[in-house]
């Protein structure tokens, strides 16, 4: 029996240094709560209005889609670790949660649904997941600038002179995809035009400005034909019911999601099926990567005579402020003065707002400050990346944003305004306006564990229109037993991204008899200056829900369901 014992004690001590191992791995960085994968797959074999239709689209996107549910069953980060020590050498596994698949096929790949489809996977996604987007079907390019696909089109349609409110644009495509959080994104387009289909949508979805690329660490991958899109292959004198992109995929030994970990491997892998089944003896497919263009683009960067250039070196941080205590940085952007006239007049009260706000997080909350004031769209930028480089994961960051904000139908998107943004009617791309979702992942992407984001902006919800709601704590009942210290250390421990909006749509620069601070602005300076112990978003959220303007607080990115931001009262 005592021997009985002393083996179970054995097995229990092994059990104990194998969780210890697993718990320093989180500690090391690695992420051991399993990432999701969303999927929408549309496929499109008929096309009545068009009186065409195609053997493959529909059958190949069910195939696909089985095929990615096949590799990857729900798995732990231990257990997929262990598969890949110990399974076949060509497979790589992965952990995974689970997977929230949208099939959308043939008359019901309707313009609607596939837009619902993606605000469903907007509304849940988070960062750490996967998004992969599918069309088979057809596509359509009217000019040089003017690329869609075609959804299934039920009512009366004049392919001749078509409607294009009723297809897919790549702008719309972009603007959809750029809002989802997720990271790692792939989207594989097999149409007509493949090549030509690639590279407008690379115009309108990769990041162009090498600022905002240093800022951000999207993975997006666009797979699709060099050329004209085949609808079956034939192989060894055999006609195969698939298209050659689909076939190569499926016949691929390689999970699909390994293309994110190392894209050369999985591009080999479908070139090696290609090489078996060709098609007109050319490489038929290619695979563009978003990180190789960041790359040319920071290279750019670093070589330019820019201060941009300075801002990207990646110096070791000194050991001394390693040890330092862990501070609260508060960055404030705010504009008056705008050239894009007429779409944008000046404002009265951004500035005054903003250094109030700088004022109080100064000299009431101990915050370091940041302002930037009437600075073009790169500076902005150019100050988010420096200070980029003095955060760490301990300290915690407010951002305070003031002045015009924009909402873009055809975008489906939020714009900030700087100063020199354009007029809307001279800049149709919105090149000079800065995307919310873009700034969206910038900011998600920041090293601290807190940030809490302030808009005091028209349309400021916008920088997450299908964000969760948050239903935070004013702390008002709380009976602690260990000090205040204690207590915001131990709520700082998770992830909290926070953002408060002082509207969903146009908000005043003033009101009434307010004429020195936005109503917004007066609620949130009253709330700030009156606070006793510490600061959180659910406590400014009590004192501002009865603002002119309905304000929405908000959680995006990174954020964990335990994550709140309190910041204490100086003692100074």
């Amino acid at each position: 029996m005592r021997q009985i014992l002393s083996m179970w004690k054995i097995k229990f001590f092994f059990i104990a240094i194998l969780l210890i191992g697993f718990r320093s791995s989180s500690a090391d960085g690695i992420d051991i709560h399993s990432p999701r994968i969303f999927i929408l797959s549309v496929g499109i074999s008929a096309y009545p209005s068009f009186e065409l239709s195609f053997e493959t689209p529909a059958s190949d996107t069910q195939s696909l889609l089985g095929k990615l549910i096949t590799d990857n069953p729900k798995r732990s980060f231990i257990e997929a670790r262990r598969l890949n020590h110990e399974g076949p050498r060509n497979k790589e596994f992965f952990a995974v949660d689970s997977i929230y698949s949208y099939l959308i096929l043939d008359q019901n790949a309707t313009l609607h649904s596939i837009e619902k489809a993606f605000k469903e996977i907007i509304a849940n996604a988070t960062t750490k997941d996967y998004f992969i987007f599918t069309f088979a079907g057809m596509t359509w390019k009217i000019d040089e600038t003017s690329t869609f696909l075609v959804p299934a089109v039920t009512d009366d349609f004049n392919p001749k002179n078509p409607d294009i409110r009723k297809l897919l644009s790549l702008k719309t495509l972009a603007g959809l995809t750029n809002q989802i959080a997720c990271k790692n994104q792939l989207l594989i387009i097999d149409g007509c035009y493949g090549r030509s289909i690639s590279e407008d949508l690379i115009a309108e979805l990769f990041e162009y400005n090498p600022l905002i690329a240093a800022g951000s660490d999207r993975n997006r991958i666009i797979l699709s034909p060099n050329g004209m899109a085949y609808d079956m292959l034939t192989c060894e004198g055999k006609q195969i019911k698939r298209s050659p992109l689909f076939h190569y995929l499926l016949e691929s030994n390689e999970n699909m999601l390994s293309i994110f970990s190392d894209r050369e491997r999985y591009e080999f892998s479908l070139a090696s099926k290609e090489v078996k089944c060709p098609v007109m003896k050319r490489k038929y497919f290619s695979i563009y990567e978003e990180q190789h263009y960041k790359k040319i683009l920071l290279n750019s960067l670093k070589r330019s005579n820019s201060r941009g250039a300075e801002v990207y070196q990646e110096d070791d941080v000194p050991i001394e402020e390693l040890t330092e205590e862990p501070k609260t940085y508060a960055l404030i952007i705010a504009t008056n003065n705008y050239q894009g006239k007429p779409s944008w007049k000046n404002l009265k009260n951004p500035i005054n707002d903003a250094e109030s706000v700088a004022n109080i997080f100064s000299k009431k909350y101990n915050a370091e400050t940041v302002k930037i004031y009437n600075k073009p769209k790169d500076t902005v930028l150019y100050e988010i990346l420096r200070l980029k480089k003095r955060l760490r994961e301990q300290d915690k960051l407010i951002m305070f944003i003031a002045g015009h904000g924009y909402y873009s139908q055809e975008y489906a998107d939020g714009y900030v305004v700087f100063t020199d943004s354009k007029a809307l009617e001279s800049d149709f791309s919105l090149a000079s306006y800065m995307q919310m979702a873009s700034l969206n992942r910038m900011i998600d992407n920041l090293v601290p564990k807190n940030v809490f984001v302030i808009f005091d902006i028209c349309f400021g919800a916008s920088f997450d229109l299908n964000a969760r709601d948050l239903s935070l704590s004013d702390y008002k009942e709380l009976q602690s037993d260990i000090s205040l210290e204690e207590f915001i250390k131990r709520k700082s421990e998770s992830y909290s991204r926070i953002f408060l909006a002082s509207g969903r749509y146009e908000v005043p620069d003033y009101w009434k008899d307010i004429t020195n601070h936005s109503p917004f602005a007066e609620k949130l300076l009253a709330a700030l200056s009156g606070e006793m112990k510490f600061v959180s978003p659910g406590k400014l959220y009590v004192t501002l829900e009865g603002n002119v303007t309905e304000p929405f607080l908000k959680q995006f990115g990174r954020h964990d369901e335990r994550g709140d931001f309190l910041v204490a009262v100086s003692d100074q």
